[in-house]
């Protein structure tokens, strides 16, 4: 069944009052969604449609990124707002920050041509963060 369906459903037979229903707090989820997509994202400047789907523009690049979607119900969103199949939400089943994923490895080089001019901020956070140092190698 569609959310807009079973939003239209839940309200007529919950009681307002009582926020702390689940589904009626799924359905106020699918509401603003909803407003949020039509107040704030636009076609053409956030997503375009293409192929029957909503495909996030970057905003840095101007580019499509067809393997990206929204998350929180954002997409979904978009997709009812276009009249589009809605596809099923994201969800993300891992996180981790960089400082954890540099941990995992033994070993750990990189490359800058800008260390030298913010050696003293590099420095203190690498050293706080990563456990590691800095070596300035000069050009010849």
């Amino acid at each position: 069944m569609e959310p807009h369906v079973r939003c239209d459903q839940l309200t007529s037979n919950l009681d307002m009052r009582h926020d702390s229903d689940p589904k009626l707090v799924e359905c106020f989820r699918f509401v603003t969604n909803a407003l949020k997509a039509k107040e704030f994202y636009r076609r053409d400047v956030q997503y375009i449609v293409r192929n029957g789907k909503a495909l996030i523009i970057n905003e840095l690049t101007g580019r499509v990124e067809p393997k990206r979607r929204w998350s929180d119900g954002i997409h979904q969103a978009v997709e009812a707002k276009e009249g589009l199949k809605i596809q099923a939400d994201s969800v993300i089943v891992a996180q981790i920050t960089y400082q954890s994923l540099f941990k995992l490895y033994p070993k750990l080089s990189g490359m800058t041509g800008t260390a030298k001019t913010e050696v003293r901020y590099l420095l203190d956070h690498f050293l706080d963060s990563f456990y590691v140092h800095i070596i300035y190698a000069p050009l010849i």
